[in-house]
C-alpha cells in the first residue's frame, strides 16, 4: 500500500516521535511505499518529501519571532492554510491510499484533512494524548487531574489557564478546540482512531468519541538485542523521565529519602532539573545519584544495569515508552496505579501502587530491593509479556487488517 504519514516532527522529542519512526521503518520493512508529512525543522532526519514539509512556530522558537509571526501561528493553530496547500501537492503527487496521522497539534491543524476528504482517502490516527476530549491534552492541570473539559465545557481551560498557565496559550487552546468541534474537523475526517490503552479509549468515548470508531493496538516493542541470558543486574534503581510534576518525580525522591541504605538514579531533562539538584544537596541525600539528560544508548544501559525501574506517574499516563523499555531488558517495574500503566504492569512483571503515596512505594521499593528471586521471576515475565503482547510483527499485523478494512469501506 502506499501509506502517508504525518507527524509535526520528523526528529525525536517524545513518545509519538519514537512511536512515528518506528512505524514508519515497519511499513518499510513489509514493503509499503510510505511518504511523510511535517514541519520544517533543523534536526529533522532525513526524507525524500522533505520539500512539501511547512514552516511553523515551534515551543523551541516560540519567543523569538515577530508580533506578526505571533499571529499568524495563532491563527494556524485553528486552520493551516499553508498546510493544506502543502499537503494537497504531496497527496497529489504521491497518491496515497490511506494516511495515517500521529501528532499534528498545533502546528499542522486538521485543514488537511478536507483533502483527504475530497480525495476519498481513508484517515486513521493514533492517540498519543487526550488531545480530542482536553485543549491542553493532558487531563492535568496545576499538579492535578482535570476531566473539566470532558463532563462541563471547554471555557474551563479559561478558566483554569491550564495551558502552560498562560492565558494567552490557553485562549489559544480554547478557540483551536472551539473551532475544531464546532465545524467538525476531526470527528468528520478521520475514519477511525487507534489508542494504545484501552484507559485512554475509555476517555475518548467520555468526551463522546462513538466506542465502534476507536481500536486499541498497544505500542510496539522488541526484545533488547543487548540483553543475554547471564546478565547481571546492578546495585540501583532507577527513575527515567521527563522531571515533571506530573510524572511523579518529587514523590520517587521522597521516597527514595526514607531508604538511606538503597541507591537511587534519576535521569531525565525536565523543568524541575534545578528544584531536584537543590533538593538533594539541600537534604544531603547521597545515595540519590542525579544523571540529567542521557542519550537513547545511555538509558537503555542505565535500565540494563539497574535492580528495577520506578514509573511514579501522576496523571494519566497513556502506555509510556520507559515501562515497554524497562520490559524489554527484562526488569520489573513499579507504577502508579493510574492511567494506562496497569494494563502493562501486571502482578506478574511489577507492582502499582496509589498515585502519589509515598507510603505505598516505599514498602514495595524494600519489597522487591530485598527479593533477587522475585526480580529474576518477573523479569522473566516480562520479555514473556512484550513477546506476546507487544512484539511489532503482532503490532504490525492488526495495523496492517485495520488498513485494508478502512480502504475497502471508504
Amino acid at each position: 500500500m502506499r501509506i502517508l504519514l504525518v507527524n509535526k516532527y520528523h526528529h525525536i522529542t517524545g513518545g509519538a516521535d519514537t512511536y512515528y519512526f518506528q512505524l514508519r521503518k515497519l511499513l518499510k520493512e513489509n514493503n509499503h511505499d510510505v511518504a511523510e508529512f511535517c514541519m520544517c525543522h533543523p534536526k529533522n532526519e532525513h526524507s525524500d518529501y522533505r520539500r512539501y514539509f511547512i514552516k511553523s512556530v515551534t515551543n523551541e522558537n516560540w519567543n523569538k519571532v515577530s508580533l506578526v509571526e505571533s499571529i499568524r501561528a495563532f491563527f494556524n493553530a485553528i486552520y493551516n492554510f499553508e498546510a493544506r496547500r502543502q499537503f494537497k501537492k504531496l497527496v497529489d503527487d504521491f497518491k496515497p491510499e490511506i494516511i495515517h496521522i500521529q501528532n499534528m497539534f498545533y502546528q499542522i491543524s486538521p485543514s488537511i484533512l478536507s483533502i483527504a476528504k475530497k480525495k476519498n482517502i481513508p484517515v486513521v490516527e493514533t492517540l498519543h494524548d487526550y488531545h480530542l476530549v482536553c485543549p491542553n491534552h493532558f487531563l492535568f492541570h496545576h499538579g492535578k487531574i482535570c476531566e473539566d473539559c470532558i463532563h462541563k465545557n471547554l471555557f474551563s481551560v479559561l478558566k483554569n489557564r491550564c495551558y502552560n498557565d498562560s492565558f494567552s496559550a490557553s485562549l489559544l487552546a480554547f478557540c483551536a478546540a472551539t473551532a475544531h468541534r464546532m465545524f467538525g474537523l476531526y470527528r468528520s475526517g478521520i475514519s477511525l482512531w487507534i489508542s494504545p490503552s484501552h484507559f485512554l479509549k475509555r476517555k475518548m468515548v467520555e468526551g463522546g468519541i462513538p466506542d465502534r470508531k476507536i481500536a486499541v493496538i498497544p505500542y510496539p516493542f522488541g526484545i533488547n538485542k543487548e540483553l543475554s541470558p547471564g546478565f547481571k543486574e546492578g546495585n540501583y534503581v532507577l527513575y527515567l523521565g521527563r522531571l515533571t510534576t506530573q510524572k511523579g518525580i518529587k514523590t520517587f525522591i521522597k521516597a527514595s529519602e526514607q531508604i538511606k541504605n538503597i541507591k537511587f538514579l534519576i535521569a531525565g531533562l525536565g523543568y524541575l532539573e534545578d528544584y531536584i539538584k537543590t533538593y538533594l544537596k539541600t537534604h544531603s541525600l547521597s545515595n540519590i545519584q542525579f544523571f540529567g539528560k542521557v542519550s537513547n544508548a545511555e538509558a537503555i544501559n542505565l535500565i540494563l544495569n539497574s535492580k528495577f525501574v520506578v514509573v511514579p506517574s501522576e496523571w494519566y499516563d497513556n502506555l509510556p515508552f520507559v515501562v515497554l523499555e524497562s520490559m524489554s531488558c527484562g526488569k520489573p517495574v513499579i507504577g502508579s496505579d493510574i492511567g494506562g500503566i496497569p494494563e502493562m504492569i501486571t502482578p506478574e512483571v511489577g507492582f502499582t501502587f496509589e498515585p502519589g503515596n509515598i507510603a505505598q512505594l516505599v514498602d514495595l521499593i524494600i519489597k522487591l530491593n530485598d527479593d533477587v528471586e522475585l526480580r529474576k521471576k518477573m523479569g522473566k515475565n516480562a520479555i514473556e509479556k512484550i513477546l506476546n503482547y507487544y512484539n511489532p510483527e503482532l503490532h504490525y499485523k492488526k495495523l496492517e487488517k485495520l488498513y485494508k478494512k478502512e480502504w475497502h469501506d471508504k
